[in-house]
């Protein structure tokens, strides 16, 4: 009886210390999640149990299990400093959920918490999703991609020259 309650406790300590799926979502630096709240209204970050489970078991056989399907962090545009792709959810209103895809690229080291200035980031707006559920980012080749469950894809990559994110939509 004793071996039982022992064997319980060992599997209950591994279980909860175990890492919970995207919980990189919720690690970003403060001053970036002052700056998004600032200059996106009305999204939240969506939860693991929000999203269709069809595309996260497809997500997390490539990708690390600890990175969100909705959030990724790279340098997108080759200038040494991180950078943040969102596909965020717009607050419910009525039945369907609209969704932002967006860039936040940062201009200087933001994984110190900071005093927040302006110049701190500069943000794209690259598209209104009809459903954020079956979205998720990865990154291939240095080009940021937006794929969904369905196969439909939107490689995004940074236009030195202009200044700006150029995107290609694509069917799988």
């Amino acid at each position: 009886m004793k071996s039982f309650f022992l064997g319980c406790l060992i599997v209950m300590l591994i279980t909860g210390c175990a890492k919970k799926k995207g919980e990189n979502l919720l690690n970003i630096p403060i001053t970036l999640e002052v700056y998004l709240t600032n200059h996106v209204k009305e999204v939240y970050y969506p939860s693991i149990e929000e999203l269709s489970q069809n595309m996260v078991k497809l997500f997390y056989k490539t990708e690390p299990i600890e990175r969100h399907p909705s959030f990724l962090k790279a340098d997108f545009n080759g200038d040494n400093y991180p950078d943040y792709a969102f596909i965020l959810p717009l607050k419910e209103k009525g039945k369907n959920k609209d969704s932002l895809f967006l860039i936040i690229n940062s201009k200087k080291n933001t994984d110190k918490n900071q005093e927040i200035t302006e110049d701190q980031y500069s943000f794209f707006y690259l598209g209104l999703n009809d459903s954020y559920k079956n979205d998720y980012l990865t990154l291939k080749e240095g080009s940021l991609i937006k794929n969904t469950e369905e196969g439909n894809v939107m490689t995004v990559t940074w236009d030195n020259k202009e200044k700006k994110y150029i995107k290609q939509e694509s069917l799988k």
